[in-house]
């Protein structure tokens, strides 16, 4: 319980530079807070609302998916109101809102609901602003990839029971989207025969199994290569998959608050503004750490940093700004890979009588003699 405590309200985060704690609800990207959820609207249906009146007099039907809710009863619209009141008056921060039949018809989820006489049929909802828009089928994408799409809609077309007529209407509707999209009949209907092959057991092929165990990776997709290297790892009973990380998320997308580039660490170079000297160095900590010993040594006169760059300042008198007279080379942590860039941007100038470093031999470096 204590350590349940901990997670649930020990809740931080960042927003424009300020730290902000979270006060009531659950954290979003939480392993917990599904879980919580469903916990607590169970325990607000079991202890209030199925004891209720309203609900033990018309409720026939009660069915919650998180937070969406059908039900069916037998009140009037009167009745419907008060009951609504009543739930809203639960809780302080939870709202109940009320969608109500409309020509026989009500959608729930991604089904519409008809009601014919004394029975309920079943077809598929699209909200008005659904597109039909699918991974266009020349695409530089993995094929799966691109069948991801068909392959949800054609799942749910099979898995939901339907009228034969609901049914041939909306396979005709995919067929049409996957039309839109570049993607040819035969493309769709094999893959609705197989996705029905796989609801039927009966149906499907026995698979071959291995002695070996299969591995599995994901690899970064490129076009024409990508399936000759899938083939090859396939001979050795490793399955790959692939993914681009070149997303619309990625590009687009940034909630975090940007860092500061003098916070971060890595391979820098210094410039002098008086003559071409110029020097290349890396820090685990932060450039603005690394700067301001730079700037010490100058300042001071005092070489005990082991300033090279400082020493050339201080030998010659020349001027230095390290808010103007720097550039960012790489990105990185302190670690092995930190060496070899700065080894190997060192290694480009070992002919630069400008640079102030000692030059170090690539080959000293595997990776750094093979990029020179």
């Amino acid at each position: 319980m204590a350590l349940l405590k901990l997670s649930t309200q020990q809740n931080f985060f960042k927003f424009n530079h300020n730290y902000y704690s979270q006060r009531e609800g659950l954290a979003m990207g939480s392993n917990l807070s599904p879980i919580l959820a469903e916990i607590f609207m169970n325990k607000l249906e079991t202890a209030f609302i199925t004891q209720s009146q309203f609900y033990l007099d018309h409720v026939i039907v009660w069915k919650r998916h998180v937070d969406d809710i059908i039900c069916i009863h037998t009140a009037d619209d009167h009745q419907l109101t008060l009951f609504l009141d009543f739930l809203n008056q639960i809780h302080p921060t939870i709202k109940f809102t009320v969608e109500l039949e409309n020509n026989n018809q009500l959608p729930f989820l991604d089904i519409l609901l008809h009601r014919i006489d004394d029975k309920i049929e079943f077809s598929i909802y699209r909200k008005p602003s659904t597109t039909d828009s699918l991974i266009p089928i020349d695409s530089e994408h993995p094929f799966t990839h691109k069948l991801a799409g068909l392959n949800s809609l054609l799942r749910r077309l099979v898995s939901i029971p339907m009228s034969p007529n609901n049914f041939e209407n909306e396979y005709n509707l995919i067929k049409q989207i996957g039309l839109n999209n570049g993607y040819p009949t035969h493309i769709i209907d094999n893959l609705f025969h197989k996705i029905k092959r796989s609801f039927n057991p009966t149906l499907l092929t026995p698979q071959r199994t291995s002695q070996f165990e299969s591995i599995y990776r994901s690899l970064t997709f490129y076009p024409y290569i990508s399936h000759t290297v899938k083939n090859i790892f396939k001979r050795y009973n490793i399955t790959i998959s692939f993914c681009n990380n070149d997303t619309l998320l990625t590009s687009l997308v940034n909630n975090k608050d940007k860092i500061n580039k003098l916070d971060r660490s890595g391979v820098y170079q210094l410039q002098c503004p008086s003559c071409p000297a110029h020097y290349i160095g890396q820090t685990g900590r932060s450039f603005n750490t690394r700067f301001k010993e730079h700037m010490n040594s100058i300042k001071t006169n005092n070489l005990d940093h082991k300033s090279a760059f400082g020493e050339h300042i201080l030998s010659t008198g020349h001027s230095f700004n390290p808010n103007l007279d720097f550039n960012i080379l790489h990105y990185g942590k302190k670690g092995h890979l930190l060496n070899i860039l700065e080894n190997l941007e060192i290694a480009k100038h070992k002919n630069d009588n400008n640079l102030v470093n000692e030059i170090i031999d690539p080959h000293t470096n595997y990776i750094s003699s093979i990029c020179i």
